[in-house]
């Protein structure tokens, strides 16, 4: 009765800290900053009661670590047959890019690919784990399994990976201030090889969280859980730190800023030169209806201005 007491109180403190006390004259940057902290301290306050097993969590350091099969993976459960247009967009270009290195799992594929304790399987069956965040459990457990590449069904490949992230022991972008602010991480893209200690001390954390609980604590469980880790556990924090440190940002500048601005191939240049990939949404109109001449419509129909 006392934690769901202080969980209710800690519920009202993050509406009032997050919302009505957020001041409407800043900007949508750092009123979206603040709620990220916000957010950030009502989950770690949660997750308190994991904090000595997150902090003596040990890893497990491999001398080498292996490279695996190096495949790149993505989920799509319905099949991606049956995806909608943007997404097989977006396997198109990794079938392109990368052949038969590509791997999309299905509902009915993702069992012979993950290795997952039997209680996580049964709260994804009954429920409890929604699509979103068993997809979550996954791409770690996969990247930990076999190692490889993760990329979300809607990342539109601009372009090959850089070889100096395909060669990295671990590489995921940061959160940036613009999008997800208080995640440390985004998680749409990912790489590591088979065994990387800081993955398999993830996984670990992960699995003792929903061992112990039924539902969600929060919508981006998944980084905050690692955030979690990172704060409370110094060898995890040391692995994490040697990677290097990249906002997110420019991965959403093509889509999610600037879809509907004229397509040309000089802006087009412009807005994807810095990254590999662009975060899309399917569920966005512009996936239906993209205008006609503009970013969207070059990607979804593959309109250019001369058309």
């Amino acid at each position: 009765m006392k934690e769901k007491l202080d969980n209710i109180c800690q519920e009202i403190k993050f509406t009032l800290m997050a919302h009505i006390l957020n001041p409407m004259w800043h900007s949508r940057i750092k009123r979206r900053r603040r709620r990220g902290k916000y957010s950030y301290a009502k989950v770690e306050h949660y997750l308190k009661k994991y904090h000595d097993f997150a902090k003596n969590l040990p890893i497990e350091e491999k001398a080498e670590l292996s490279k695996g099969d190096d495949k790149i993976f993505s989920i799509w459960y319905q099949g991606e047959q049956n995806a909608p247009k943007l997404v097989k967009l977006c396997f198109q270009r990794l079938k392109e890019i990368y052949g038969g290195r590509y791997v999309i799992l299905d509902s009915e594929s993702i069992s012979e690919w993950v290795d997952l304790p039997d209680y996580i399987w049964k709260k994804w069956n009954e429920g409890k784990i929604s699509k979103a965040h068993f997809s979550d459990i996954c791409r770690v457990a996969l990247l930990y399994q076999h190692g490889g590449m993760w990329f979300d069904a809607t990342d539109y490949l601009t372009s090959k990976v850089p070889e100096w992230i395909e060669e990295a022991d671990l590489f995921i972008y940061q959160e940036g201030n613009r999008i997800t602010p208080g995640t440390l991480i985004q998680s749409c893209f990912m790489r590591a090889k088979k065994g990387h200690p800081l993955f398999g001390a993830w996984l670990k954390m992960i699995y003792k969280y929903w061992k112990e609980e039924d539902r969600l604590v929060h919508y981006f469980l998944l980084h905050y859980l690692l955030r979690f880790l990172v704060e409370n556990n110094p060898d995890i924090s040391r692995l994490y730190y040697t990677m290097p440190q990249i906002d997110q940002t420019p991965t959403h500048n093509l889509w999610h800023y600037n879809c509907d601005m004229p397509y040309s191939p000089e802006k087009y240049q412009e807005l994807t030169e810095d990254t590999f990939f662009q975060k899309t949404t399917f569920k966005s109109k512009r996936a239906e209806t993209p205008i006609a001449g503009t970013m969207a419509d070059y990607i979804i129909n593959g309109i250019t201005e001369k058309n």
